[in-house]
């Protein structure tokens, strides 16, 4: 993460706190990279109320897995997000051969969370080329997979998913998500 990290089982509380402006710049092929403003990994169970999370970035180069969150990346952990505002982050990725790779705004996978009157909006899933036949690529503003993600009183608005990618707004692989 390039504002902040959860791994390990961690459970931090984050309450009124603006992360901005962070990047991750991934260097070596290897999965599981990403959240430009928080990562949280490996069964951590941070709870983020009255929180901005804006204007991070995360830049992939080919070969990544299961990678993006531009604003926040979640992998087999569970989160509680309220009265978030998730805003203009961006996951780059150069290349193809990637599979999993998306969310400009927010990366789920392997995650049972809980978002409530929050705001997903003009994030970015941006390729430099066409990887047509990818497996996985898209949301720019929310990717989830393999989660069970509770949605109330959510807006997501004005993502993008560019080039490569599919599900401008939300992308959704073996999930199943309740909209409310």
């Amino acid at each position: 993460g390039g504002g902040m990290a959860c791994y390990d089982d961690s459970s931090p509380n984050i309450i009124n706190v603006i992360i901005d402006n962070n990047i991750v710049n991934t260097s070596n092929m290897y999965s599981r990279a990403g959240g430009g403003g928080i990562s949280c990994d490996y069964e951590s169970h941070p709870t983020l109320e009255n929180v901005i999370i804006s204007n991070n970035t995360v830049n992939l180069l080919s070969g990544y897995d299961e990678s993006g969150g531009g604003g926040l990346w979640c992998f087999d952990s569970d989160l509680t997000i309220v009265n978030v505002l998730i805003e203009n982050n961006t996951v780059n990725f150069a290349g193809c051969g990637m599979n999993t790779i998306g969310g400009g705004g927010v990366f789920f996978k392997s995650s049972n969370s809980i978002v409530d009157s929050t705001t997903i909006s003009n994030n970015l899933l941006s390729s430099g080329n066409n990887c047509n036949g990818q497996d996985n690529i898209g949301g720019g503003g929310f990717l989830s997979m393999y989660s069970n993600i509770v949605l109330n009183n959510v807006i997501i608005e004005n993502n993008v998913a560019d080039f490569a990618g599919l599900g401008g707004g939300m992308y959704l692989g073996d999930s199943s998500p309740t909209l409310t």
